[in-house]
Parts: C-alpha cells; sequence; structure tokens
C-alpha cells in the first residue's frame, strides 16, 4: 500500500459514469469528439484501452463491479434487478462498504449504485448527496431533439448544464453533484488520507438535455459513427451487416428508438445530442481534476474512472445497449494516482470486475474471498508477470423462471465469441475486424474457425446461477 508522507492511509475519487462508449478522445472511438479532460486522465494516469463489462445493462454491470461477483454467480443479470436482490450481497460486502469496514470514510453523491434513490445500503457510507429532484432526469425522455432545440433557444443555463424537466435534474443534477463532490474534496481531512469519495454522473444517459455550448461544438450534421457498416451513408445501411448474424443476435438490442428518429428525421440530432453529452459530463471531470491537482491531492489519491456500458447508435441497426457485440460491452476504464505509469497503456482486455480487487491493492486493504476478478496493480505499476485471464460478459431475456435464457460472450486479445446456447453462435477476429463485421462462424466454416470456437468455448462457465428474483416479487414462504 502506498502511504502519504505522513503515513497515513491513501485517498480514492472513484467515479462512474452511465452510457459512455468508447466515443472518448483516448480511446478513438469518434474521430472529432471532444474531450480534453479523460485526454489529460490518459496522460497522468492509465488506460485499460479494452476494458469490458460484465453485463450490457446499467444494474448487472454495477452490481458485478460493486459486489466484485459476475452474474453467473449473482443471478444478476439484467435491469429488473438490483444488486440486493441477490443472495450473495447479504453475505458480502460491496466495495465502498469493504473499504468503510475497513477504515476509510465514505461519501457518495449521484448515480453510483442502480436505482440510487433506495437501493443505498446506509452502512457502506458516512455521507451521500442526491440533488433535490435528480429522479427527474430518468422521466423526461419523450421530449424530442426538435422540442429540445427549441427550448435551448428560451432558455440559458449553468455554466454547468441546463434542464428541461419540471424540476432541477439531469444536466443541472450532475453539475449539483459536482459541485458538492469538489466542496467535499477541499475539506482539510483530505490531506491527510482515509477518505474515500464516489461520485456518479448520469450524463450521457437520456435525454441529451445539456447546456447549448455542448451542441455547439459539432455540427449540425455529425460524421456517421466509424462503426457503421462499409460504405454506409446512413445508419439504414447497417442493415447488411445482420446478413452473417444467426436469428438470435438479430433479434437482440433496442430496435424501436430507431424506428421513431427516422419517421422524425431526428438521427442527426439524435447523435449530435449524444456527442454533446459526453463533452459535458468530460467538462464536470475536468472540474474535478483541475481541484485534485490544484489541491494537491495528487501526491496522496488515487483516481478511478468507469462507465457502466457501451452504447450503440445504429450499429447493426441497434441503439442503446442489451447485445453482447463490443459496441455494448467496451467501456473507459482509468486508474490515476501515485505510483501508477503516466500514459500507461493496457491494451489486454480486462473485465470491470477487475475493479474491485485493483482498488483494494492500491488502498492496501485485503481483498476478500468472493471476489470473481483479477487485480490490475502489477499492470499499473508496471510488474506485470503473464497473461490476463480472457472477459466473460452474460446478456438473457427477463423472463424470471424456467424461460430464462442466457447468452455468453467470451472476449480475449484477438477474438470475441459469443454462444447464445441455442446453436446460434458469432465469432469475430479482432486482430483484422475491430467492429465485429464479419462473423467467422456463419456456415459453411472451415477447421481453423471450429478449432477456434471449441476452443472459446472452453473458457465459458458450465454452470449458472439462476435469475435472483426482485425483492418486491418473491413469493411469501
Amino acid at each position: 500500500m502506498f502511504l502519504t508522507p505522513g503515513g497515513h492511509k491513501p485517498n480514492l475519487i472513484f467515479i462512474a459514469i452511465d452510457d459512455l462508449n468508447d466515443w472518448i478522445e483516448p480511446l478513438g472511438g469518434y474521430p472529432g469528439v471532444k474531450t480534453p479532460s479523460l485526454t489529460h486522465l490518459a496522460e497522468t494516469g492509465a488506460l485499460c484501452t479494452a476494458a469490458q463489462v460484465a453485463a450490457p445493462a446499467c444494474s448487472p454491470s454495477r452490481a458485478a463491479t460493486l459486489l466484485g461477483i459476475s452474474p453467473h454467480r449473482s443471478g444478476i443479470y439484467f435491469n429488473s434487478q438490483n444488486w440486493d436482490d441477490s443472495p450473495l450481497s447479504e453475505h458480502n460486502e460491496t466495495l465502498i462498504g469493504h473499504l468503510r469496514a475497513n477504515g476509510f470514510k465514505t461519501y457518495g453523491c449521484g448515480k453510483v449504485f442502480h436505482r440510487w434513490e433506495s437501493r443505498l445500503r446506509k452502512s457502506d457510507w458516512d455521507e451521500y448527496y442526491l440533488p433535490p429532484g435528480y429522479m427527474d432526469s430518468i422521466k423526461n425522455r419523450n421530449v424530442t431533439i426538435s422540442e429540445m432545440a427549441r427550448r435551448r433557444q428560451n432558455r440559458s443555463g449553468r455554466d454547468g448544464g441546463e434542464d428541461f424537466g419540471p424540476s432541477p435534474s439531469g444536466a443541472i443534477g450532475d453539475t449539483e453533484v459536482t459541485d458538492w463532490a469538489l466542496a467535499k474534496l477541499r475539506e482539510p481531512a483530505w490531506r491527510d488520507g482515509g477518505n474515500v469519495l464516489a461520485m456518479g454522473l448520469y450524463r450521457p444517459h437520456l435525454p441529451f438535455a445539456v447546456n447549448k455550448r455542448y451542441y455547439e461544438m459539432y455540427p449540425e450534421v455529425p460524421a456517421m459513427p466509424p462503426g457503421f457498416y462499409p460504405d454506409s451513408g446512413t445508419w439504414l445501411d447497417n442493415e447488411r451487416d445482420l446478413a452473417d448474424l444467426p436469428p438470435t443476435g438479430v433479434s437482440l438490442g433496442s430496435k424501436r428508438l430507431g424506428r421513431n428518429l427516422e419517421q422524425a428525421g431526428e438521427y442527426d440530432a439524435f447523435l449530435r445530442g449524444y456527442l454533446a453529452s459526453i463533452s459535458f459530463a468530460d467538462f464536470q471531470i475536468g472540474r474535478v481534476l483541475n481541484n485534485y491537482e490544484r489541491l494537491g491531492l495528487a501526491d496522496n489519491t488515487y483516481i478511478v474512472f468507469w462507465s457502466d456500458h457501451g452504447w450503440q447508435l445504429g450499429e447493426k441497426l441497434k441503439f442503446k445497449k442489451f447485445t453482447l457485440w463490443e459496441r455494448a460491452l467496451k467501456v473507459p476504464l482509468f486508474f490515476a494516482g501515485p505510483g501508477i505509469e503516466a500514459g500507461k497503456k493496457v491494451h489486454e482486455p480486462v473485465s470491470l470486475l477487475s475493479v474491485y480487487p485493483t482498488v483494494c491493492d492500491l488502498l492496501g486493504v485485503p481483498v476478500p474471498a468472493h471476489c470473481d476478478g483479477v487485480s490490475l496493480a502489477q499492470q499499473l505499476f508496471g510488474q506485470a508477470n503473464g497473461r490476463l485471464p480472457p472477459v466473460i460478459s452474460f446478456w438473457g431475456n427477463e423472463e424470471l423462471g424456467d424461460d430464462f435464457e442466457c447468452y455468453m460472450s467470451v472476449r480475449t486479445a484477438d477474438w470475441r465469441f459469443i454462444d447464445y446456447r441455442n446453436g446460434d453462435v458469432e465469432l469475430y477476429d479482432h486482430r483484422t475486424d475491430r467492429f465485429e463485421w464479419y462473423n467467422l462462424a456463419n456456415p459453411p466454416r472451415g477447421v481453423e474457425v471450429n478449432t477456434t470456437i471449441d476452443m472459446m468455448r472452453r473458457y465459458l462457465p458450465t454452470t449458472l446461477a439462476s435469475p435472483a428474483i426482485p425483492k418486491g416479487r418473491r413469493r411469501a414462504s
């Protein structure tokens, strides 16, 4: 464990962000995106360039990351469940609770856990802050892009963003969350160490309601995403990317949003809104980083920054998340602080399950036996010896009971394999196909492809926990 010059414990700033894919400058996911704060974080710390989530949805991903337990053991697979629905959550500490039990003061604000308003374990926290009306930021999704544009002409927002709902929420909520976090960092106790600040930002989650100046960073007709199928003129041209997919793969993901955008003629505005929301979130991160450095905290404070899942904007005709392709599973993951190599890149795929044990190693607390991930501390300090294990991700339908189907993905440095467990499979060669355009498992396939499929299938777990039943739906015994 690193100790401050006075022999005190280090601090931790732990930042979770919602719906951010790899469209940031350091990952190069979208040319022209403006994220100077995250570029600075990559220059001063370490960036995992192929980080993957355990599940492509908010609740199961955050549950896996913050409990350190894979979905296939916890039974938390989809959004209608919460981390505390799992029987394993009753007997194991969250990352925050584990740090508090080991003598750290723990403070939280914004969206860290999913459904934050009712799913906070009070024993985890010394203090937790939510702005008034914060829940409204998920209730205003039906405002069209055109309507938001009209309102932007008539209203001016705070420096951090503006809100289009009936009460302070959304962008203003994220600004207020950041305000509170900065006030906490300025407290004298942070000089002495032993503090944890967990901060959750809601943007770039829908709705894309942020200050006009972030929209003005991007043209009204942005360039098409680079992950679109070759020679695509519009997002609808991605239909050609479905030709080699099995029926189960075609059926996954959200399509309705795309149809609505097409009918309203608002795809370009939607794309612009996502980019603007990314830049808004980056601005809030920059406020934290500026204070982190100005207050002298870089000498005794670690930063961990992660997103709960990726996001699709028309690739394979899908929107949002809920698939097992790279676009929905790949996320930003940064570590910075004392002893971590500046500008370090970890190129092997890593799972967000590694966050829990890595934070424990950085802060000098024991790694609980229940953790499924492996620590990345050796990679961060330039002492790595050996390869990291492949990343397994899980997704399935939201039926509880006998109809539940769990689909699985394996990601190695070279390959992604998806097994829908009904005979449908997909295989992509990431050495030549980083956007996963060409499914090599599409019959007919040769001996080499079948051999690779057999190899990848060996990484998959042989037993899967049944879906944990949400507490509100459990039958009385």
